[in-house]
């Protein structure tokens, strides 16, 4: 965790570093301080999600998700699961949440499960049966996701 957190803090200062990648990174290393939301989205002049504000769907969700990207956020994509406008697959019981934006018949999860070393793999198999039940035609990961999350058809294919 050291090595990715002083990866972010590289991004945050180079002036070789794309600003919207200095923004993010600095937004995640705020969250891992422990930053409220608010103050972050002053503090770096972004929005708080007003495609969640519209939609009323995804913002209780984030709030639920914030604490799983601190305590098992593994890698600098962690973070994209508290974009506006994503949705969440949520496991209260194992701990665990995959962030997805609504894409039509596909989903594509925006990083690697959020979950525990132990049930990782397993967070990512339930969300994708989770996501198959509902008759899409695929699941589907991102590159950024880890191998846990695969290409799942569903019952109608």
């Amino acid at each position: 965790m050291k090595q990715k957190r002083q990866q972010l803090e590289t991004w945050a200062r180079s002036s070789l570093t794309p600003s919207r990648l200095q923004r993010r990174s600095r937004v995640v290393l705020a969250i891992l301080d422990g930053e409220k939301l608010k103050r972050i989205a002053r503090d770096q002049r972004v929005a708080l999600g007003p495609a969640a504000a519209r939609s009323g769907s995804t913002a209780p969700s984030r709030a639920r998700v914030l604490p799983l990207v601190r305590a098992h956020g593994s890698d600098a994509m962690s973070f994209l699961a508290l974009e506006s406008g994503l949705h969440h697959w949520i496991d209260e019981a194992i701990g665990a949440a995959v962030a997805y934006p609504r894409a039509g018949g596909a989903w594509v999860a925006a990083c690697g499960p959020l979950a525990a070393d132990g049930v990782r793999q397993d967070a990512g198999a339930s969300a994708s049966a989770a996501h198959a039940r509902t008759g899409a035609t695929r699941a589907l990961s991102s590159a950024a996701t880890s191998s846990s999350l695969r290409s799942t058809p569903s019952s109608r294919t």
